[in-house]
């Protein structure tokens, strides 16, 4: 018989069933991982407002971006640091985030996977670009 009447599911995805005597319960429990969602920030540095993209530069390394969960989700932060070329790669679960850059006020953040919150959204087994631009020498 299904679990209906005899379960429910908790707000946790836990289940509790009554079982009739003499009835046993065995269980088999799976663990399905999901692809993780790959991002990468490109850090741009610009000589004044608002953004000409051909005078902008790619910025060096050491300049570090947080990824929080946006919205109250409850998630681990993504943590970037560019390399030489100013890009940095890293991955973390699917979701909305909001980017933050360490040290330095973005203005202007460009990506086909931003929110009309200005949040970046990562899809499991999608790659993400995020274009972050600096202006006026204005970050690191």
């Amino acid at each position: 018989y299904p679990f209906t009447p005899f379960s429910y599911a908790g707000p946790n995805g836990e289940i509790g069933i009554t079982l009739i005597a003499g009835e046993k319960l065995e269980c088999a429990w799976y663990d399905v991982p999901t692809s993780p969602a790959e991002v990468t920030v490109l850090k741009f540095e610009c000589p004044g407002s608002p953004v000409i993209k051909a005078q902008c530069n790619p910025a060096g390394a050491g300049v570090a971006f947080n990824l929080t969960p946006a919205g109250g989700a409850v998630g681990a932060i993504i943590q970037l640091t560019t390399d030489d070329s100013g890009s940095a790669t890293g991955s973390g679960v699917a979701g909305t985030y909001s980017l933050a850059e360490q040290g330095g006020t973005p203005c202007l953040i460009e990506s086909e996977s931003v929110d009309e919150q200005g949040h970046v959204v990562l899809d499991a087994g999608a790659p993400v670009e995020v274009r972050v631009y600096n202006c006026g020498g204005g970050g690191s």
